[in-house]
């Protein structure tokens, strides 16, 4: 874990718990989306397990992944069969799973089952960014593990140049995204279009936008962090914008028309 830049208080918590040999059964790392959790849950495995390689054994290590944005049950009952076979080539078998927020109601009952009956060489590592959708009994049954956003200094380190990171708000993924196409340069002139109220300029902008391999929602969210930092000026109709944004994205969530919500989008920001 020495590797991974930042997260300092949990590596000191998770370093204590190998070397004091107290592995637990379960345990659930939370924090915002992009921070390196799945990192250190590797890393913690491997320490679990024992492990110098960068590899695992398939027999004894599993990751499960969300398969379309969603972890389904038929993917925790697979995990379940293995979970009570025995490890292989370490004394532990350890299971991450990752975005463990996205298992639906089905998957988080059925995981549950194994929590309440863990085999004592198995350990569980839940990664997730939003707490609020794990149920309850499955709270009550991990150790919770929380990490802090990465600083500037720390995300510079990942990122390897220097941007404007307070926009990527203690997420390394988001702080990767800055540097990936153009939406930073795209967010800044949709910005100018919008604050001058030029609803043909917008529109131009927002035309580039959806024609370019951008993601519109996560344009959005660029633009909508961008009013967050700058709240200082004009709060009222920044508000305002943001509420508006996000009314628009959770509906594009919601795979509602495109071209019509970014239509309202628009027309309805240029009267603010």
């Amino acid at each position: 874990m020495e590797n991974i830049i930042g997260h300092e208080k949990v590596k000191i918590i998770l370093k204590k718990i190998i070397d004091e040999n107290k592995v637990g059964h379960a345990y659930m790392f939370v924090g915002k989306e992009g921070i390196g959790k799945k990192l250190v849950a590797i890393a913690f495995a491997k320490q679990i397990m024992n492990l110098d390689g960068s590899t695992f054994n398939e027999s004894d290590f599993k990751i499960i992944l969300p398969e379309n944005d969603l972890i389904k049950v038929e993917q925790i009952r697979k995990i379940i069969n293995e979970v009570y076979l025995k490890p292989v080539y370490s004394k532990h078998k350890v299971i991450v799973i990752d975005d463990a927020d996205k298992m639906n109601a089905n998957a988080q009952n059925a995981l549950l089952k194994v929590l309440e009956e863990p085999p004592m060489y198995a350990t569980l590592i839940l990664v997730v960014s939003n707490k609020e959708k794990i149920i309850k009994t499955i709270l009550s049954r991990v150790t919770e593990i929380t990490f802090d956003n990465l600083t500037n200094q720390e995300l510079e380190k990942i990122v390897g140049k220097a941007i404007d990171l307070d926009y990527a708000r203690g997420s390394a993924s988001k702080a990767l995204s800055l540097l990936e196409g153009n939406y930073y340069e795209m967010a800044t002139q949709l910005i100018t279009a919008m604050d001058e109220k030029d609803f043909l300029k917008l529109n131009k902008k927002m035309t580039e936008a959806k024609q370019s391999d951008v993601v519109i929602v996560k344009l959005l969210e660029m633009i909508k962090i961008m009013y967050h930092k700058n709240m200082k000026e004009d709060t009222y109709a920044k508000i305002k914008k943001i509420e508006l944004l996000d009314d628009t994205i959770k509906n594009l969530n919601r795979n509602a028309n495109a071209d019509l919500a970014l239509d309202k989008l628009m027309i309805e920001i240029c009267r603010v």
